[in-house]
């Protein structure tokens, strides 16, 4: 082994980028070679789940569950999240021992620069669900890669290997984990705004039996003279046996060689979770290659960390499960995908991948139907509880002897068939859609994502949300896989529609959704116009003409919508809101009060 050369170092500097699509780990993965040549990008790491993972090319991330509020890593800006790659997230220093010298390797520092010969690649699968990272030393003939992806069970999982290509055995000893790791009961605002502060009141404690990290507050953070206690822990747990350590301070103990601090608690501090392992690798295929896994989850309580112990007794069936369960979760993912035709086969591999991502990233915004169309007849009747309590109780008793679940088909006979047009209405805004969240990520910042596909009980939850935009576009595209739900699509369009044309700015399961008035906020937005919105209902009936021209006829002199009921009034407006209308012409209003919506005065 040498230092580099002028040469060497010009050749690193001069790599050439290049992708295509590979076998690795087995599945398919399209892989860019020398990816840090590139301009870091920005990636979104997606799961079927409540996970989210956002992550740059260079390594830095930030993930939770759920929303922002529920971070395992700090939800900043992108631009500051590609910032605080060198103290947020991954980092691993390896030592490699031959007989008379130690050479300390750090995968993806940028502090290697000019000390290896070395190539990065990224590896990111067909799904959209896992994402690796590889780097390649030539100089030790040693790779090492790390993998982001989630677990429904679990929680988010980072998977390490580290490969020997030198041909002869080779001693090693790693320090492997991740930095800046965020304690629960903390919101992405007060992060933000309040982080020097927050750093004080943070709290990491090791549950030793089984080398649990539990990443938390002392205690809410607040300045009334009340108890406010954090109840709550993040967690982490490495399937590997080694020793682990908590202090921020261990990488740089590891490189200089003095003893790792092992402290059981860490307060004041920004949390850490290493483990430190020796391993020999030799230079056989089944030898040449060790691997571990690190997993973090987020707000457990205590019985829920008691019952993570019980599991972790045995380490071997843990990790076994916990591949299992990411297993089950790309596979929940494809048929998320599926359901909504975004599966094709073809010679050309790269246009069937592209449009898949499409249909997965509308299907995030807009939903998939989690049964097809199988109606669950209590969550049709909750949801009608939820929007109309008077006209509820007889919806419930025409759909009872129905059973547990019906076909879509059945329950609009028996709607139509009664007459009513107020259950007509309420019916045709059920949308028994799930995976949809609001748009939003670090780098649009200003909308906040939530991803609810479970109750508080962890009971699957159907639901929606989303922009205005953002839904009926999405909706549009949905409606060629689902053409039995376009008179639902047109039904939530127009009830959602104000007849001064200034519609919500969001839609969801419900109802419709204001954003408050910030006067010197630029961001701040109550509504939209309609009047460049109106493409959306067009498309959807140009849809609803191709299928079903026949409905289509009979819904325009149908009354059985309404209008939105608004919380402003406009200035110098004149017009008195009618409260029930059909798709061509207003009509008088019915003597069956709409309590989703009332009059607007002038």
């Amino acid at each position: 082994m040498r230092g580099l050369s002028i040469q060497d170092i010009q050749k690193n500097a001069g790599k050439q980028v290049s992708g295509g699509f590979t076998d690795f780990l087995g599945e398919r993965y399209y892989k860019i070679s020398n990816v840090d040549a590139m301009t870091p990008f920005f990636m979104t790491i997606v799961s079927s789940s409540d996970i989210w993972n956002y992550v740059w090319s260079n390594g830095g991330l930030t993930a939770g569950r759920i929303n922002s509020d529920h971070a395992l890593f700090p939800y900043y800006t992108a631009d500051k999240v590609s910032d605080g790659r060198s103290y947020t997230g991954p980092c691993t220093a390896i030592k490699v021992r031959d007989e008379h010298t130690v050479w300390l390797w750090e995968p993806f520092s940028d502090a290697e620069e000019g000390l290896w010969k070395y190539e990065r690649n990224i590896y990111k699968n067909t799904s959209g669900s896992k994402v690796y990272f590889e780097e390649i030393n030539h100089d030790l003939a040693l790779v090492f890669q790390y993998g982001w992806m989630s677990s429904d069970r679990f929680g988010l999982v980072r998977h390490c290997r580290i490969l020997n290509r030198s041909g002869k055995p080779v001693s090693l000893e790693i320090l492997d984990g991740c930095r800046n790791i965020l304690p629960a009961c903390v919101s992405a605002d007060f992060q933000n705004s309040n982080s020097v502060l927050l750093d004080a009141y943070k709290k990491t404690d090791l549950e030793t039996e089984h080398n649990i990290a539990l990443f938390s507050v002392s205690s809410i953070v607040t300045d009334k003279a009340e108890p406010n206690e954090g109840l709550l822990a993040n967690i982490g747990w490495f399937s590997d046996e080694g020793k682990v350590y908590l202090s921020p301070d261990t990488p740089t103990a590891f490189r200089s060689g003095r003893p790792l601090p092992a402290d059981t608690v860490v307060k004041g501090q920004r949390p850490a979770f290493f483990l430190f392992k020796e391993a020999r690798l030799d230079q056989s295929p089944s030898g040449a290659e060790a691997d571990w896994y690190q997993v973090f989850d987020t707000s457990l309580d205590v019985s829920q960390i008691v019952s993570l112990g019980k599991i972790l007794d045995n380490r071997a069936a843990a990790t076994k499960a916990l591949e299992e369960d990411v297993a089950a979760g790309v596979s929940a993912l494809e048929r998320y995908i599926a359901l909504a035709d975004g599966l094709q086969e073809t010679a050309d591999m790269e246009m069937c991948v592209h449009h898949e991502a499409n249909v997965l990233f509308n299907v995030m915004r807009g939903g998939v139907f989690a049964d097809n169309t199988r109606i669950s007849i209590s969550d049709f009747v909750a949801s009608i509880r939820e929007r109309n309590t008077a006209e509820a109780a007889g919806l419930e008793q025409l759909v009872c002897g129905l059973g547990p679940e019906a076909e879509y088909a059945q329950i609009e006979e028996l709607v139509r068939k009664n007459g009513n047009p107020q259950q007509i209405r309420l019916f045709l805004e059920y949308l028994p859609l799930t995976f949809s969240r609001r748009h939003g990520d670090p780098s649009r910042p200003w909308n906040r994502f939530s991803i609810e596909l479970k109750d508080k009980n962890g009971n699957r939850k159907l639901n929606y949300q989303g922009n205005w935009r953002d839904i009926f576009q999405n909706w549009e595209a949905l409606a060629l896989s689902y053409p039995m739900y376009i008179d639902n699509f047109i039904a939530k369009f127009l009830n959602a529609t104000t007849c001064d044309g200034f519609n919500p700015y969001r839609i969801t399961r419900s109802g419709i959704d204001w954003e408050v008035v910030e006067p010197d906020n630029p961001w701040s937005n109550i509504g939209y116009w309609g009047d460049h919105q109106v493409i959306y209902l067009a498309k959807l009936l140009e849809v609803q003409y191709h299928f079903n021209r026949e409905q289509l006829e009979k819904n325009l002199s149908q009354p059985c919508y309404s209008t939105g009921n608004v919380p402003y009034r406009l200035k110098c407006s004149r017009i008195r809101v009618r409260r029930s209308f059909s798709i061509t012409s207003c009509m008088p209003q019915s003597k069956q009060k709409l309590n989703a919506t009332a009059p607007m005065q002038n």
